[in-house]
């Protein structure tokens, strides 16, 4: 029962193709699953960045609304001449070392 030559070179050349096919979805799943991972950090990265910025962002913007809120009661006191705010506004300010 021996098998012609033509047989043999069928079976040769599927079981190539079949050892080359998986071996091509093997390393394309390795690569794919790498490039994820590489995705994956860079957009942690990016985000933290990004957090980073609104952060610092917000801490100026708290910073400029302090500085600018106490100066709508030094108007107010200009028009009024309230002295609750000699007494509130100016003891804060100095317990807080801003005088």
């Amino acid at each position: 029962m021996a098998i012609d030559i033509s047989k043999k070179v069928l079976i040769i050349t599927l079981l190539i193709f079949t050892v080359l096919t998986a071996s091509f979805t093997f390393t394309h799943n390795m690569q794919l699953s790498n490039f994820l991972e590489l995705e994956r950090a860079d957009t942690f990265e990016n985000v933290e960045r990004v957090q980073n910025a609104v952060a610092t962002e917000q801490s100026y913007l708290d910073y400029i609304v302090q500085d600018w809120a106490c100066w709508d009661d030094t108007y107010q006191f200009i028009e009024d001449k309230n002295p609750e705010y000699i007494q509130v506004d100016l003891q804060i300010k100095r317990s807080a070392g801003l005088m």
